[in-house]
């Protein structure tokens, strides 16, 4: 036996009257001594979309959401067993530091979360004042298998140091993440799971217990507070592999495994080269105040498996609203024009709609041009319905002075959003009133190719086996911030 309480063996072995075999000396996981195993307690959980506690195991379903609310684990690495099915494609992610509990992590401002693939990928990204980036990559886990994780033993969670955060997370009794983040997420919040789309998981807490943010009682045994570094896990009775190295990531490492060279000054150029790098890497373009895109953009991306996305975010980093093409749905050769992304909330047609409508209530959308092709428009519904609400799309044809019902069913996501994919019109109108009369709009297009994916997450997911990166541009004023994702992340919101 070589643990960190190896008293506690000691303690069995004389009331089983067993004879104990010291095994080889091994590696130890980073901070035993701060290990909590979580106590099943149903009230400190918070399930949202999906998910749902029952007996100390939290179940989450599609795109659920849960989050551990019995304390924000200051300086504790919390540990429990999960299970998981993973589709191809997706991922469960565990999430640390959040700034808001029962939300994804792209519709929070601060948090740390790890995603792990179907085929045991792991990677610890990080939301910090609503800005997406990742903070490192760690290898494979052995742990996921076939898109299939056994029920297992993890511990995960935040340490602080002199020098940063450092994030941790061990699997099956290895270490899979140590990572110091320099530029860390300072405010401690609680910690969470989130599940992509179809995948599906299983926390199982541990011995019934109370816990709380006053860590004054954590220097002892027990305490009430599940087992702090207590439990013999037999996790720790293997052969552990030797961390020689920590991943710190920097703009050079990046720079590294993303084609082409990422510089300060962004400009058209720059976005071409992504556009017509090899695979399907998406880009992604944000901003706080509309800019022009150039026709080259179009051009370009016409006929190509990706999409280049525009979000146009407020000073606090929450997305207004953000309009995707997907090359295969922009014809090759035609001739683009520049294109400004201004979506308006507003129009001038406002009174012709009000009377075709019969004064329903609306929210009007009018793009500032015409789009360069089909597109998928989302935008935030804050204060004008809640989430859930059933809404209906119309647009509006200005030379016919009509109105046309385009889609009837969308609706309100827990996130305030709405998202819909365009025809060929400049102004459309979104509502929740059922009575408005209006002919059915055919859409003239064939349907987008490539299953779509969420336009407002910090990035959007590839095909499986493809590299997938986030290029991230904030404009404030004259002045350009980057954050790039690394070619694995994979992020998406809830479905449209």
């Amino acid at each position: 036996v070589n643990h960190p309480n190896d008293f506690v063996a000691r303690l069995y072995a004389q009331v089983l009257n067993a004879t104990l075999i010291y095994s080889e000396p091994i590696e130890q996981l980073p901070y035993p001594e701060n290990t909590f195993v979580l106590p099943t307690n149903d009230a400190y959980w918070e399930c949202t979309s999906n998910s749902s506690v029952s007996n100390g195991v939290v179940t989450l379903n599609d795109s659920g959401v849960a989050s551990y609310t019995g304390s924000k684990l200051t300086n504790r690495l919390a540990e429990f067993k999960m299970d998981a099915t993973i589709p191809s494609g997706k991922w469960v992610a565990l999430m640390a530091r959040q700034s808001d509990t029962g939300k994804s992590p792209w519709d929070q401002k601060n948090v740390y979360f790890v995603t792990i693939s179907d085929t045991g990928k792991v990677t610890l990204n990080k939301y910090q004042n609503g800005q997406a980036s990742v903070v490192g990559e760690a290898a494979q886990t052995d742990a996921v298998q076939n898109g299939v994780m056994a029920k297992t033993t993890v511990r995960f969670g935040t340490i602080e140091e002199d020098g940063g955060i450092r994030i941790i997370l061990d699997i099956a009794g290895k270490n899979v993440l140590n990572i110091l983040d320099t530029d860390p997420i300072k405010t401690n919040g609680f910690t969470g799971f989130v599940m992509l789309e179809t995948a599906n998981a299983k926390i199982y807490t541990g011995p019934a217990g109370t816990d709380s943010d006053d860590n004054g009682e954590l220097s002892g045994f027990g305490k009430g507070k599940g087992y702090l570094g207590g439990e013999i896990n037999p996790a720790y009775i293997v052969n552990w592999p030797v961390i020689t190295d920590y991943l710190y990531v920097g703009l050079e490492d990046i720079n590294k495994v993303l084609p082409g060279e990422i510089v300060d000054d962004i400009g058209t150029q720059d976005k071409l080269d992504k556009i017509n790098a090899d695979g399907n890497v998406d880009v992604v373009v944000s901003m706080t105040e509309p800019q022009t895109i150039d026709k080259s953009i179009f051009e370009a991306l016409a006929g190509k498996e990706k999409r280049f996305i525009l979000k146009v975010v407020d000073e606090e980093g929450i997305i207004l609203y953000s309009i995707s093409f997907y090359g295969k749905d922009l014809e090759e050769g035609k001739a683009y024009q520049d294109f400004d992304p201004t979506l308006r909330f507003q129009s001038d047609y406002e009174k012709n709609i009000a009377k075709l409508t019969n004064q329903a209530k609306i929210t009007l959308l009018e793009f500032a041009d015409e789009l360069p092709g089909k597109a998928t428009v989302k935008v935030h519904l804050k204060d004008q319905y809640k989430a859930g609400t059933e809404l209906r799309l119309y647009e509006y044809n200005a030379k016919e002075d009509m109105i046309y019902l385009y889609n009837q069913d969308l609706k309100v996501s827990d996130a305030l959003y709405a998202a819909f994919e365009t025809g060929d019109a400049k102004v459309y109108f979104l509502t929740d009133d059922m009575t408005i009369k209006a002919p059915v709009k055919e859409p003239s297009e064939k349907p987008i190719t490539k299953p779509e994916k969420d336009p407002s997450a910090a990035d959007t997911a590839s095909d499986v086996g493809q590299a997938v990166m986030m290029f991230v541009i904030s404009v404030l004023s004259a002045l350009g911030l980057l954050l790039v994702n690394k070619k694995y992340l994979r992020i998406r919101k809830q479905s449209r």
